[in-house]
């Protein structure tokens, strides 16, 4: 019998945190693809695949979270929220969280500005801003990318290159 050890490994890792989780909790597994299946079915990383075994929580609750905020907060707060979430819950799928929450993330810009687009960038950038006093950036999660035209804009007026 072959002893080895595991090395440690926290949420924010990623990939290599779910690895050490099936790890510690699949028996006998000769394949990276016994970790990836499931009740037969292969799941295409590892966190699915010990969200599937039941190992880790859905983000139903994050969501939860932030529908009952949207009764009460105003959509500014909401977004401090959602950044919050972010930085410290690490939600397992950032984009679906962003699809279910957009409206009430937006509200406030959709009644001043019609372009779809421009509201998107201006809810991203408050995040941008959010995330980045908390140390993590935009591209560190699975959301919409800002267009080139406001990017631009905010190098010019922060004097960024």
């Amino acid at each position: 019998m072959m002893r080895g050890r595991l090395v440690s490994a926290n949420p924010a890792e990623g990939e290599r945190f779910y690895l050490r989780l099936l790890l510690c909790h699949v028996s006998g597994p000769t394949s990276f693809e016994d970790l990836y299946t499931v009740n037969g079915l292969l799941y295409p990383t590892f966190r699915k695949a010990a969200l599937e075994r039941g190992l880790i929580e859905n983000d139903d609750n994050l969501s939860q979270c932030l529908v009952e905020a949207s009764v009460f907060q105003f959509p500014n707060a909401l977004r401090r929220l959602f950044a919050t979430i972010l930085i410290y819950c690490e939600p397992g799928d950032v984009r679906r969280l962003w699809d279910d929450h957009y409206d009430s993330l937006s509200e406030d810009y959709m009644s001043q500005y019609h372009n779809v687009q421009r509201v998107q960038d201006l809810v991203l950038t408050d995040i941008m801003v959010l995330l980045q006093s908390m140390g993590k950036d935009l591209h560190d999660f699975d959301l919409p990318t800002i267009t080139a035209s406001i990017t631009s804009q905010l190098k010019h007026i922060t004097g960024l290159n």
